[in-house]
């Protein structure tokens, strides 16, 4: 995640694409978190009936997982470069985390080789991004790319999960690969080409870390960030997705999972209880605070490369503070409008992210009514659970980040995304203030899809549970 505080970037979701989508919307549009270190981002899955008649034409799949498009990485700090010519040699990034090899011959004429750290955009992004220059630089014969990274950055994952990626021209990313030397802790690829790369996990255990209570659960997925983290010939293409997504895509396992607490098959009462089928699992924490807390969370799966141990760090607490509140809101276009609201509302503690942010997901119910221009009105119950609503709060007592106090609410749907993004200055972000106890404000949002106007309106109130 880049932590750099310049700007916040969310793309407001769509409910609407002309009339034909209509009647898609009795399919549940999941939610997608963007968020840069120190903004905070609730998201709510919305499942709306549909009008009209289903059976005119046959719609896409709102579920079908998508490839992620990002933005191109900010400059972070000095490029480090080196004078190469067909002897070849070597240059290490200023951190020393990556280290470009230029074979004998690759070379015709001298060159001036750069790496440039820029911020990180990549899914499942370890570490730094690097730019790497001149982009247009053609190689005669292969490079290679040596990644470092440390033991706590393959948190959630295995370090025979991980791989490099580049960002295309389109803004997606796509998986080069590597070689692991687990003992050296790096990852090895080569290229004929310079642009972005980051290392990245192929491969990765949501949530990596969590924080439960005692006799509550959490459930647990393996999904993957690009596609041949465990070889599937079946993926057509390796590119990137949105591995913290609820709606991130699954792999196709060849072989069951076995799931383990503290190296137990399926846990006991001591350590709390797993049980799963396949890429999904439920752990459920003891009556009481276990001896050793957190407690390690395992899916043991067979990869491409051998067997991993995916593992997550649960933390079972007696001490439960969380959010309580309501949020309610209008999405409207021409002749139909969506209102939904959530009046008894919990975000519970779930996960420690990067840059002084704190993950909580949604627990209750979501009323959601659709009325059409004819004066018909269908109202469905939706009960939240998952990470389907998500809140990310910056800590204030962790402190470290230039934006404490502030704030960021956005809405995604999966059918379509509004072409325009909504950028904002951080002095323009909503703040909490000196009290983070209490998150209050409103927010609308007008963009044209498929033809149609579509306005959002949002209000949310939420103050820290006892």
């Amino acid at each position: 995640m880049s932590t750099s505080p310049q700007m916040a970037r969310a793309i407001p979701g769509t409910l609407f694409r002309n009339h034909q989508l209509i009647p898609t919307m009795k399919s549940t549009l999941l939610s997608r978190m963007a968020c840069l270190a120190s903004v905070v981002s609730l998201l709510f899955t919305l499942t709306a009936c549909g009008g009209g008649n289903s059976a005119t034409s046959q719609q896409p799949d709102p579920h079908a997982p998508k490839p992620v498009i990002t933005p191109v990485g900010e400059v972070q700090g000095a490029a480090v470069s080196a004078s190469l010519n067909q002897a070849g040699g070597s240059l290490s990034s200023a951190d020393g985390r990556l280290t470009i090899t230029v074979p004998e011959g690759a070379l015709s004429a001298l060159t001036t080789l750069s790496i440039q750290p820029i911020g990180n955009q990549a899914p499942g992004r370890v570490g730094t991004g690097y730019r790497l220059l001149p982009e247009g630089v053609v190689f005669a014969k292969p490079v290679q790319l040596r990644f470092a990274y440390t033991d706590a950055e393959t948190a959630g994952s295995h370090a025979q999960a991980l791989g490099v990626a580049f960002q295309q021209t389109d803004g997606t990313w796509m998986w080069q690969g590597g070689t692991p030397d687990a003992t050296a802790r790096t990852l090895t690829a080569t290229t004929t080409h310079f642009s972005d790369w980051s290392l990245v996990k192929g491969l990765q255990l949501r949530p990596p870390s969590a924080t439960v209570k005692v006799g509550g659960s959490v459930p647990l997925r393996v999904a993957y960030c690009y596609a041949p983290a465990l070889g599937n010939d079946d993926l057509l293409a390796p590119l990137a997705f949105n591995c913290e997504d609820e709606n991130a895509p699954a792999p196709s396992l060849k072989t069951p999972v076995a799931w383990s607490v503290n190296g137990a098959r399926g846990g006991n009462a001591a350590v709390g209880t797993v049980a799963g089928d396949e890429a999904k699992a439920r752990y459920t924490a003891p009556r009481q605070k276990p001896e050793s807390n957190p407690v390690a969370v395992s899916a043991e799966i067979k990869g491409a490369r051998g067997m991993m141990l995916l593992v997550s760090n649960i933390t079972i607490t007696d001490d439960f503070t969380g959010y309580k509140g309501s949020i309610s809101g209008t999405a409207t276009t021409q002749d139909t409008e969506i209102s939904y609201q959530a009046a008894n509302l919990e975000f519970v503690p779930f996960e420690d992210l990067a840059g002084d942010l704190k993950k909580y997901v949604a627990r209750g119910n979501l009323t959601i009514k659709t009325r059409y221009g004819s004066g018909r009105v269908e109202t469905e119950v939706i009960g939240l659970g998952g990470e389907q609503g998500v809140l990310v709060v910056y800590d204030p007592v962790r402190g470290g980040t230039a934006f404490a106090g502030r704030y960021w609410f956005s809405l995604y749907g999966l059918l379509n995304s509004c072409p325009e993004e909504v950028i904002a200055g951080g002095a323009t972000l909503p703040s909490y203030g000196s009290d983070s106890s209490r998150l209050e404000g409103s927010r609308g949002i007008t963009c044209t899809a498929g033809g149609d106007a579509v306005s959002f309106s949002t209000q949310w109130s939420l103050k820290t549970a006892d």
